[in-house]
């Protein structure tokens, strides 16, 4: 059960309303940004930062959700891998890489060149050892903007959302109203 409650527009502060009733307008706000909205200080540029990871980076959308499943793996809550699921089938995703994700593999039959160098980078940034040679793949076959995007979404999936989540004890749902 979430340790805060979950705001809309009606019961959010008048800093945040605004800017909730334009998530709601658009599409289902998660219960990450509903409980977030309880800070007024931060709640903007938290949504701006996730949504700019999602939507701005040069990374490719495929291999960014394929990083995020990486580290979604790992967390028990499931919070992102419900999340994330769907939008990785989105982005192209198939059902075969998506459970090789799940069960932490890379065959070289499943995932071309970028996306193991990708995997790669992710499991050794996630736990706080990425070698030079990981890093290097990435840049060399992505470029520097790419590799820099993806330090900055595996920074954002594997540090501050699973923290936000846990310690806000969201559920992976919004309860029923």
């Amino acid at each position: 059960m979430a340790r805060v409650p979950y705001l809309t527009r009606e019961t959010a502060p008048p800093e945040i309303a605004p800017l909730l009733a334009q998530l709601e307008d658009r599409r289902k706000p998660t219960p990450i940004l509903r409980a977030v909205a309880h800070s007024r200080g931060a709640f903007r540029n938290f949504f701006r930062l996730a949504h700019s990871l999602l939507t701005y980076t040069v990374l490719p959308a495929d291999l960014r959700e394929m990083a995020i499943l990486r580290v979604a793996a790992e967390d028990p809550a499931g919070y992102l891998w419900t999340h994330h699921e769907p939008i990785a089938r989105e982005c192209g995703v198939s059902e075969a890489q998506i459970a090789a994700l799940r069960a932490g593999h890379a065959p070289p039959d499943l995932f071309d060149a970028p996306a193991r160098a990708v995997i790669q980078f992710t499991d050794e940034a996630a736990d706080r050892r990425l070698s030079e040679a990981a890093f290097a793949a990435v840049r060399d076959l992505l470029g520097a903007e790419a590799a820099v995007d993806l330090v900055l979404t595996i920074g954002w999936f594997a540090g501050m959302d699973p923290l936000v989540i846990a310690a806000l004890g969201l559920e992976t749902d919004l309860p029923a109203s």
